[in-house]
């Protein structure tokens, strides 16, 4: 039987991170709603053919190609705390190597 694109996606991600797919996730009464059964992490992926996010990030890696940069959009809900990184995955861990969360009160982080 031929695997669903968006099962063998998840599949791929939960490797990525060392961990294995979830069947039935998202269903009540299952060991985790997670796509994954990651230990730590909770992990939703979504396989769709366009979405804003991917369209803000296509233009900053056009933008970033042209200065040799590594493109990310950082995305902050109004009115929350809530800040969302989006990089492509093989960059993550040299993106995470500029991060710095030591900033002080002065700077007002995070934002509201």
């Amino acid at each position: 039987m031929v695997d669903k694109l968006w099962k063998a996606v998840e599949r791929k991600v939960a490797k990525l991170f060392g961990s294995e797919r979830s069947p039935c996730s998202g269903s009540p009464g299952k060991v985790t709603a997670s796509d994954t059964l990651h230990k730590e992490l909770f992990i939703e992926v979504k396989h769709r053919a366009q979405n804003a996010v991917g369209t803000w990030y296509k233009k900053a890696r056009e933008q970033g190609r042209k200065e040799g940069k590594i493109p990310v959009v950082v995305l902050h809900i109004k009115s929350t705390q809530l800040w969302l990184v989006v990089c492509n995955i093989s960059d993550m861990s040299r993106v995470a190597e500029f991060l710095d969360l030591e900033i002080s009160d002065d700077d007002q982080w995070p934002l509201h």
